[in-house]
């Protein structure tokens, strides 16, 4: 057989005539085989395939890191919890509280431990009563919490931290007439609110709202900016605040939270648990200025510099107004719910929600769920929480 030398295509062959078409046909035609077929392309096609093709690998390589890396973000279930070990152990930090004239008018909450312990008898509820992967069902007359899962877990509390924003804010107001002091939306918190995705009442840059107001915006409408904006007034400078977050948290006892920030936004740094979040909010309704504005349904604030006026609204009622729309007479049988908060902040924190309800006789209840999918997800757990053990009096 005879042989060619190494070539990049076959040896020409002549064209019909003797002509030279074969050798000029071969300096512009490339023959691929595939599985015995031959075909030609012109060789400024092949380049061009030969590029496209390398670029769609490049691109379906990348996609798959992505997703590889995105996968926990991107398919986010209940039964997927952050362990202990994933939220670092912070100290409490050390220094003195803020000093601030006057006499702490609003500083009515109660001293020391006021942490809720699970009753001797307290219920194990199974996972496949809910929608969420934690939650506590607390008897505020016995002060016990009675029914539980994974209580003690930490979780990512999300928007809930508000209400020790809260409660902070409150206790370190000077005097009553602190509630009309003005607080100005900065441009720096504003911009670091926006990128964050932070929700809101949509306030802008240079908006002025009086201090009673901003805390409403802060319960009501779970807003971000005035989140910020109180933390400075009250503190200086957010850093500040979170250390008088913390210092809260300990003398409350509560072991199992820390605070990283005032609003709530995914930080390793920032957690708690289903019990922690249930006495935070017991304490907060136990202080008359916070339970005003817990339990508000709505609250017009008075307009701002740039002309706009807001009238917040209770995302816990519309909530129920959602769910009962969807689910006709869904809603607690036994109980009032007087003052909720949600949470949400993306990420592995779901969707948090903590109620405070109330019997016909006088009797408190707080239900506080973690890591669901929906907000609806959340109202039906703690409507099934209530109604089933929470009775009548007899």
């Amino acid at each position: 057989m005879k042989q060619y030398p190494m070539q990049t295509s076959p040896p020409e062959k002549k064209s019909p005539g003797g002509k030279k078409g074969g050798r000029i046909a071969g300096e512009i035609m490339s023959r691929w085989r595939i599985r015995g077929l031959c075909f030609s392309v012109p060789s400024e096609m092949k380049r061009i395939l030969v590029a496209l093709l390398t670029t769609i690998a490049v691109l379906l390589v990348a996609l798959l890191i992505l997703l590889v890396a995105g996968r926990d973000v991107i398919f986010t279930t209940t039964d997927k919890t952050p362990q202990d070990t994933s939220i670092p152990e912070l100290p409490v930090e050390t220094g003195e509280y803020i000093a601030t004239s006057g006499s702490h008018p609003f500083a009515t909450g109660r001293e020391g431990d006021v942490s809720l312990p699970f009753s001797d008898a307290c219920i194990v509820l199974d996972k496949k009563l809910m929608n969420s992967a934690r939650a506590v069902l607390v008897d505020l007359s016995r002060g016990e919490v009675i029914a539980s899962r994974k209580g003690d877990e930490r979780m990512y509390p999300a928007s809930l931290t508000k209400l020790m924003t809260l409660i902070v804010v409150v206790e370190n107001l000077a005097e009553t007439s602190s509630l009309s002091d003005e607080v100005t939306v900065s441009e720096e918190v504003y911009r670091a609110m926006r990128a964050e995705g932070a929700s809101g009442a949509g306030l802008e840059v240079g908006e002025t709202l009086t201090v009673k107001s901003m805390l409403y915006l802060l319960i009501l409408r779970s807003d971000g900016i005035a989140a910020c904006e109180l933390a400075r007034y009250t503190a200086g400078t957010e850093e500040a605040f979170v250390t008088l977050m913390n210092h809260k948290v300990a003398s409350m006892g509560l072991t199992n939270t820390h605070f990283a920030n005032p609003t709530g936004l995914q930080d390793e740094g920032n957690y708690s648990t289903c019990r922690d979040m249930a006495a935070i909010l017991a304490y907060a309704m136990d202080i008359a200025l916070c339970r005003e504005i817990l339990t508000a349904e709505k609250y017009d604030a008075p307009c701002t510099s740039q002309g706009k006026a807001f009238t917040y609204f209770l995302y816990n009622n519309l909530l129920v107004s959602m769910l009962t729309e969807k689910y006709p007479g869904e809603r607690p049988q036994s109980v009032q719910v007087i003052a909720g908060k949600t949470g949400y902040a993306g990420g592995e924190s779901g969707y948090c929600l903590a109620t405070y309800a109330v019997t016909p006789d006088g009797r408190a209840y707080l239900c506080v769920t973690s890591q669901s999918e929906s907000y609806l997800n959340s109202i039906q757990d703690y409507i099934t929480l209530y109604n089933k053990y929470v009775k009548p009096a007899s």
